[in-house]
């Protein structure tokens, strides 16, 4: 009804018209509710599949690395490569062992930078409202709080996790309370990294020491 209408309307009418309005809202909030359920489980559908891909990273990587030590024990049990390999001196040419020689004069110095492919960057996460977090976590399911969306380094993914019950071990990251989660490549990755924390007085302190990671 318009406020016309409503203006005319009887007490009968209005408390019927309120009626509706309160079965809408009461129909409104459950649905509301199993939406948002339904959210949290699509949200840690999401955080298991990424799981799922690193894990499936990890192994592809142990399979290639698997591959190519399979590989290369064939050739040193063919004698084409290991810390032991035969002399071929004798059974060299003449002419192939003064191409050797020279070969051997003229590599007078060589050098390997294991730098130039070190890539830099920073990532700031800010978490609020500490006090409310376990409530938080616990109200939606979750042991952990994870940055939203993924910071990249040279082509790496990675993001955060703080687990506000850091002395609870998991299957995955142990017993820590925060977490650099990398989505791991079949060529794995090494990186060393520095966590910072802001104090209240603002200023950023370093939070443990350097991390150094191979895998």
């Amino acid at each position: 009804l318009s406020n016309i209408s409503l203006s005319m309307a009887t007490a009968d009418e209005i408390r019927a018209l309120i009626a509706a309005e309160q079965n809408a809202i009461s129909q409104k909030t459950q649905q509301l509710g199993v939406l948002e359920f339904e959210t949290d489980q699509a949200e840690e559908r999401q955080r298991l599949r990424r799981e799922l891909d690193s894990l499936r990273d990890r192994s592809e990587g142990l399979q290639s690395s698997m591959d190519a030590e399979s590989h290369l024990r064939q050739r040193i049990d063919d004698d084409q490569d290991g810390p032991f390999m035969p002399d071929l001196a004798p059974s060299l040419s003449a002419n192939q062992a003064r191409m050797k020689r020279d070969n051997a004069s003229q590599a007078s110095s060589s050098e390997v930078s294991c730098i130039k492919d070190v890539c830099k960057d920073e990532y700031t996460w800010k978490l609020t409202g500490m006090s409310w977090l376990k409530n938080a976590l616990k109200q939606i399911g979750r042991k952990f709080a994870q940055s939203h969306g993924d910071f990249v380094v040279a082509g790496e993914s990675f993001d955060f996790i703080y687990n506000p019950y850091g002395n609870r071990g998991h299957p995955i990251w142990g017993s820590s309370s925060l977490a650099i989660r990398h989505y791991g490549s079949a060529h794995g990755i090494t990186f060393r990294y520095k966590v910072f924390v802001k104090r209240r007085d603002g200023e950023f302190i370093q939070w443990g020491p350097q991390g150094d990671e191979c895998h």
